[in-house]
């Protein structure tokens, strides 16, 4: 599987099945890019590893991400390969989902919540142009829900 692949690519993909090898049965290289398949069959939920120019991106729903960014973001990261590989991991536990603005002036649109974050969903539901209310939608189907301020008590 591996041969198709850049070595950052192969050095993600090799990291990652040490650490959770029972996620093999999700992963495929699809044009020298390595896809991690939602479990839901959605491919909208699939997160989608590349590597431009020796720099890897991962992509999740309509939301993407490069190692130097996440490298900035990731507290503790020891490089852009720990980065990267901590967001793909935050995302298959359910911890970055895909969240869609139910009603208001952007009602359908995306983003992508950092649930690490206390304060991430409060602060989204809160500002001024949000509907105040979400569907969550995780990687793994699991922690899928609908949000609203009430839930949040």
């Amino acid at each position: 599987m591996t041969a198709e692949l850049s070595a950052p690519l192969r050095a993600f993909s090799d990291t990652l099945l040490a650490m959770r090898p029972e996620l093999a049965r999700h992963v495929a290289v699809v044009d020298s890019t390595i896809e991690i398949a939602s479990p839901t069959g959605e491919h909208a939920r699939r997160i989608v590893i590349w590597d431009e120019e020796g720099e890897l991106g991962l992509a999740f729903g309509s939301w993407h991400t490069h190692g130097r960014v996440a490298l900035a973001c990731e507290q503790g990261a020891a490089d852009e390969l720990d980065a990267v590989m901590r967001v793909a991991l935050a995302i298959v536990a359910g911890e970055m989902v895909i969240a869609q603005e139910i009603g208001g002036p952007h009602d359908g649109s995306e983003l992508v919540f950092d649930l690490r974050a206390p304060e991430a969903l409060l602060d989204e539901l809160t500002s001024k142009l949000s509907p105040g209310r979400v569907r969550i939608a995780s990687w793994s189907g699991a922690d899928d829900r609908e949000v609203s301020l009430d839930d949040l008590g």
